[in-house]
């Protein structure tokens, strides 16, 4: 064989593993994500948190939420904390009863102090 015809099959091998090898580390971060963080509560990489659950109590800028394993946490929001739904709401809009889900971070007592709350 040509050195041609052997270097693009070498090229063409590489690609191969490393498609391969994409796929591998994508599913193993899909079910580490699916798995372990499910839909309720994750640590993000970034020392952030997400938790999702259902609005006990809102007062001035601390909201309880009772998350699906009966467990409660606090919310606080700040200026920086952005409201959502499929457009932008206020943040009147998070009342006793509404389903939440909380991006922030999380702070040493367990609470989580959020930047982004997407009415769900």
């Amino acid at each position: 064989m040509s050195k041609k015809i052997i270097f693009i099959i070498a090229i063409i091998a590489a690609l191969g593993i490393g498609f391969g090898g994409g796929l591998l580390v994508s599913s193993h971060h899909k079910g580490v994500h699916n798995g372990r963080a499910g839909k309720h509560h994750h640590a993000l990489a970034t020392k952030g948190a997400a938790t999702s659950g259902t609005v006990l109590s809102s007062s001035g800028s601390v909201l309880t939420i009772k998350l699906t394993n009966g467990n409660t946490e606090t919310i606080y929001t700040g200026s920086n904390t952005s409201y959502s739904q499929v457009s932008t709401i206020s943040s009147s809009s998070i009342t006793n009863g509404a389903t939440i889900r909380v991006i922030g971070a999380k702070n040493s007592d367990g609470s989580v102090t959020a930047k982004k709350i997407i009415l769900q």
